[in-house]
């Protein structure tokens, strides 16, 4: 298997989480993480964005893991 997976993230942890047991459990090769940061009004932006992106380093399987960060909300 060749297939690329893009990942969209952003401040659900708990639905994160969820997905990436499926991705987990495909052990796709690549994986593309893009994840918005989080918004100025929201403070407990902050704490579910780092959440979430903490669980992309859960990848245990051989795979090429790219991410795209960003760390202002663009919407």
């Amino acid at each position: 298997m060749k297939t690329l997976v893009a990942f969209f993230i952003f401040k659900r942890p708990e639905t994160i989480e969820k997905v990436f047991q499926a991705i987990r459990q495909a052990q796709f090769p690549r994986l593309l993480v893009v994840a918005d940061g989080s918004r100025p009004d929201q403070p407990e932006d902050v704490r579910d964005c780092a959440a979430a992106r903490s669980i992309i380093e859960q990848v245990d399987w051989d795979c090429q893991v790219m991410k795209n960060y960003v760390y202002v909300n663009l919407g």
